[in-house]
């Protein structure tokens, strides 16, 4: 176990909470349960304060705004609360904590080889045959967080995966962890700092690397189609106004097709259409995959891909900065923050 000392409140600074409020409710459905962002069964304390802010502020209809987060000490931030449901037999707690690093934190040690173990209606457990992120997207329930970046690193515990990045043309950029900015009263979130020239682009990516060799797509893809939208908390260092133009972030997928057609292979880009503006303040970012439409570069460059993006043949998830005409951009520089990523 780490050390940590976390807090959660019923409501934002200088607002008045009733003694009887919908947080009581939500808070006891949370640990009992609903909180489980991840589905692995146990309730962590930033789950649980992701699922009072979201479920709080919507009940009470932007009334009463739930916090919570670390104390800002570099000893006491490192681990998490776990709350244990009663009916989560001690053997599970301990195959939770065990140090297997091949084991994503969004799974459990249950079940015999090749079944599923389920504890009641809505939780579902992952065999220990099949502790993948792809098991889990595919077969869990409720929201996943792809990264909370809490572990203070660019690898993703429940994705199983490390966020790299990747640039077209004169570009640069840098990608960290930073602990000096975080949603929500959280300990860390990833820095992206980045320089763009005319015709060119950054990307900040996780999921399948080897994309354009050999033709195995349809083997390793990811399936995100219990999922309906992203979510994801985004700063900006600038903002936009009359003299200044920060270039707009695109959620972008990259799905296996079997009638796309181009010379990298079967698949094709899609994009939020319109893109986000980001800001100097922390804005909570909600993209429904209906949103998304084929990118530029899929339009010019992939024939016969279909109009939307197939959600059970995900390859690759990766965050775009453009500054060609065609999406919109233009050149510049800037410095953005993302943080709680979570699939819905």
């Amino acid at each position: 176990a780490l050390p940590v000392r976390q807090f959660i409140t019923a409501g934002g600074a200088g607002e008045q909470v009733p003694d009887q409020s919908v947080f009581k409710v939500v808070f006891l459905q949370g640990i009992s349960g609903d909180a489980d962002l991840n589905a692995d069964g146990y309730v962590t304390g930033s789950e649980l304060g992701m699922h009072l802010q979201e479920k709080v502020v919507n009940y009470t209809r932007g009334g009463q705004h739930p916090q919570y987060g670390k104390i800002n000490n570099p000893k006491l931030d490192r681990g998490d609360f776990i709350f244990v449901s009663p009916k989560t037999p001690e053997k599970k707690m301990a195959a939770k904590t065990a140090p297997e690093t091949a084991m994503p934190k969004t799974t459990t040690q249950a079940g015999e080889p090749g079944t599923a173990e389920v504890q009641d209606d809505r939780m579902a457990y992952i065999p220990k045959t099949a502790r993948t992120a792809h098991d889990v997207l595919k077969r869990g329930q409720g929201p996943f967080v792809l990264d909370d970046f809490e572990d203070r690193d660019l690898w993703s515990q429940n994705f199983h995966d490390k966020w790299s990045y990747h640039k077209k043309g004169r570009a640069r950029i840098n990608v960290s962890a930073d602990t000096s900015q975080a949603a929500n009263g959280t300990s860390c979130s990833m820095k992206v700092k980045y320089k763009l020239k005319s015709k060119s682009a950054v990307f900040i990516r996780i999921g399948v690397k080897a994309l354009y060799i050999g033709e195995n797509h349809g083997k390793v893809v990811y399936d995100l189609s219990r999922f309906n939208r992203i979510t994801f908390c985004l700063k900006s260092k600038k903002d936009r106004s009359f003299l200044s133009r920060p270039n707009k972030i695109f959620a972008t997928l990259i799905c296996y097709s079997e009638t796309a057609k181009s010379k990298h292979g079967s698949m094709a880009q899609y994009y939020n259409r319109g893109g986000i503006d980001p800001d100097k303040d922390w804005q909570k970012i909600e993209i429904p995959f209906d949103d998304f439409v084929p990118t530029n570069w899929t339009r010019k460059n992939v024939s016969h891909y279909p109009p939307k993006p197939d959600l059970g043949k995900v390859l690759q998830i990766f965050f775009m900065i453009s500054s060609f005409k065609g999406d919109g951009g233009t050149p510049g520089s800037n410095t953005i923050w993302i943080d709680e990523i979570v699939l819905q």
